[in-house]
């Protein structure tokens, strides 16, 4: 049985990761080479700017998640732990690309926010949607796609901080308070 699904984790796992690993770079590259080079130059020539400019970022955001998004309290981290314990592991793909630009925009004009919550967000939600994509062809469970949300989320925090164990213990030790999520260790490991 172990060897079984050594197999299947060693053509999924490598899947999420690269999916995951394309995605989550762009966004932090995004605002990172694109949008805070351009914000911080600005904010440090008009002073008075900052808290205007933290508004009307935090106000698109607000848009966004108000009106893009099922539930706007809902997002990143939280969605992913929820999702973990309360739903197998699925997460609504809809609001995916407005829950990305919410996170892009906050981040983005200056937000406390850090990356870490799109790139958990953003690779649990590969992990998900790729179960539903591959779960006929592999023969996927709903353990399965648990351990392939852990495994996004592991490949985002490993593609955001490029610092792959860290990203692989806090995301096994994620959806628990004093464990880990030992059945996704050699997956995510390969994600």
């Amino acid at each position: 049985v172990y060897a079984r699904d050594l197999r299947k984790w060693l053509i999924i796992a490598p899947i999420i990761g690269v999916i995951t690993g394309l995605l989550i770079p762009a966004i932090a590259l995004v605002i990172l080479r694109k949008m805070w080079p351009a914000v911080l130059a600005y904010y440090l020539h008009h002073h008075w700017a900052i808290v205007p400019g933290l508004v009307l970022g935090f106000m698109i955001t607000g848009l966004i998640m108000q009106f893009l998004t099922p539930d706007p309290d809902e997002h990143s981290t939280e969605e992913i732990i929820r999702s973990y314990h309360e739903h197998r592991g699925d997460i609504d793909m809809r609001p995916f690309l407005a829950k990305l630009a919410a996170a892009i925009t906050t981040v983005g004009f200056g937000g406390s926010a850090a990356l870490e919550g799109p790139s958990i967000y953003g690779g649990g939600a590969i992990g998900s949607w790729l179960w539903a994509k591959l779960r006929r062809l592999y023969a996927l469970d709903e353990r399965d796609r648990r351990i392939m949300l852990i495994c996004g989320a592991a490949a985002g925090m490993s593609a955001v901080f490029r610092a792959p164990l860290t990203g692989i213990v806090f995301a096994l030790e994620m959806p628990y308070r004093d464990d880990l999520a030992h059945e996704a260790l050699v997956p995510s490991l390969i994600a």
